[in-house]
C-alpha cells in the first residue's frame, strides 16, 4: 500500500522507546532541517508541503496512521476515497493476467538475450 514504507519506518523508530510524536518527527520533519537553506521540514505560507490529515491523532498512537482522511500534495486535496480508487485502478492494471503474461514474456526474452 502507498506509504507503507514510511509507516514501517515510523514504527521502527517508536520501537526503540521514543514517543509516537518523536517517531513521526524523526521520519518526516527532522530530515529537512539538516539541509542548509532547506524549505523542507516546515509548514508555512509559501513553502512546499505535503500534508496528511488523520481521523485519529498519530502523535498519541501510531495505530492512527491507518486512519487517513485526506492528503494534500502539491496544493491539491485528495480525499481518501479518491486515493483508494487510484490504488484499485493501479492494482487492476498491474496485476491483471494480460499484464503478467506480457511482462513475464518480456523478462524471459531479456534474460535469454542478455546472459552474462
Amino acid at each position: 500500500a502507498p506509504g507503507a514504507a514510511l509507516v514501517s519506518e515510523v514504527k521502527q523508530f517508536a520501537s526503540v522507546g521514543i514517543s509516537p510524536e518523536q517517531a513521526l518527527a524523526t521520519a518526516t520533519t527532522s530530515p529537512g532541517q539538516f539541509w542548509e537553506g532547506s524549505v523542507y521540514g516546515h509548514v508555512a505560507v509559501g513553502l512546499p508541503a505535503d500534508i496528511v490529515l488523520y481521523r485519529s491523532d498519530p502523535t498519541v498512537s501510531l495505530d492512527a496512521l491507518g486512519t487517513i482522511d485526506t492528503v494534500i500534495a502539491d496544493g491539491r486535496i485528495y480525499p481518501k476515497t479518491e486515493l483508494d480508487a487510484w490504488v484499485e485502478r493501479y492494482r487492476a492494471h498491474f496485476h491483471s493476467a494480460v499484464y503478467e503474461q506480457v511482462m513475464g514474456g518480456l523478462v524471459g526474452f531479456l534474460a535469454a538475450r542478455y546472459k552474462p
